[in-house]
């Protein structure tokens, strides 16, 4: 990732910041970022370009650190407990299906846990809401390397997930539990953007309804 999408994809929209893996890991000190943009505009410019990017990087660097990605908030044994109390609830229901998923799969900067034909996006990432400046954190929870879910017959439900939240005045706090998930067809996995945006565009011309928060969609 270079200075220029950083900046962009750090930008709110409506006030919202989307935080990926990738930003997450982006460093404005990399030494080969500094020779990549010196080769490009000289050292002299390239210095201003990275002074002129610290600001954003540094706020963006400040939201990351009020809920420490990396660290695994799931599992404290008083979380692994409680969900597992929980999940033990829910797999005693009539009316849903519990199970456990065991294979992941990345696409770029996304991770997918794929069960059969469906591809359900755990990307880790962060979103910061201006209006309250509160940060919320989610990853996958996997319990010996299975993601647990729940899908009720009616209603809502998901995968098994960490959200860490963070408010001002507030010590940030963790769940663990179900939480709904983007996902994607199993074989758009193996489809480049464009052929997924191809798709999209035909089933709009075929009058379908495309606006729907299911596919975790990267076209």
């Amino acid at each position: 990732m270079n200075i220029i999408e950083f900046l962009k994809q750090a930008a709110p929209n409506n006030g919202i910041t989307t935080i990926s893996v990738e930003m997450m890991n982006f460093d404005l000190e990399n030494s080969y970022l500094k020779k990549e943009l010196a080769k490009m505009f000289g050292a002299r410019i390239a210095m201003e370009i990275v002074e002129a990017a610290r600001p954003e990087f540094e706020r963006i660097r400040a939201i990351i650190a009020r809920v420490q990605p990396g660290i695994d908030y799931g599992m404290s044994m008083d979380a692994v407990n409680a969900f597992e109390a929980d999940h033990a609830i829910e797999k005693k229901l009539p009316y849903g299906t519990t199970g456990e998923i065991d294979v992941f799969v990345k696409k770029g900067r996304q991770e997918f846990a794929v069960d059969g034909s469906i591809a359900y996006d755990i990307t880790e990432c962060i979103t910061h809401f201006a209006d309250d400046d509160a940060v919320l954190y989610r990853c996958p929870f996997k319990l010996g390397g299975k993601l647990p879910y729940y899908f009720p017959d009616e209603g809502r439900g998901g995968l098994a997930m960490v959200t860490c939240i963070s408010k001002p005045g507030k010590n940030a706090s963790f769940h663990v539990g179900i939480s709904s998930c983007g996902w994607i067809h199993t074989e758009e996995l193996r489809m480049s953007p464009a052929h997924i945006s191809e798709n999209i565009a035909n089933e709009i011309d075929a009058g379908h309804n495309v606006l729907t928060t299911a596919p975790a969609g990267w076209a």
